[in-house]
């Protein structure tokens, strides 16, 4: 099944190539966008390898799986017309 996802793909496999590490931790909107698309594609993607990743703790990581799950949950609702 085709569908739009709002990360381009090429972006995803750039920031993919890129190591991230504790001295040099990704930008939150990095992990937002890798979550997203992990999500968007059926996999199981855990807190502890975002954090790994993204050289976050697995707090932090856990903080932004869960906006991406709201997000989620919001972008597949059905629009509501008048």
């Amino acid at each position: 099944m085709n569908y739009w996802r709002p990360v381009p793909q090429a972006l995803i496999q750039e920031l993919l190539m890129h190591r991230w590490s504790k001295n040099n931790q990704a930008p939150e909107a990095v992990g937002y966008m890798v979550a997203l698309d992990r999500k968007m594609a059926g996999s199981a993607f855990s807190a502890r390898k975002l954090a790994t990743y993204c050289g976050w703790t697995r707090w932090h990581a856990s903080q932004v799986i869960n906006d991406v799950q709201m997000f989620l949950a919001q972008w597949n609702q059905p629009a509501v017309t008048a």
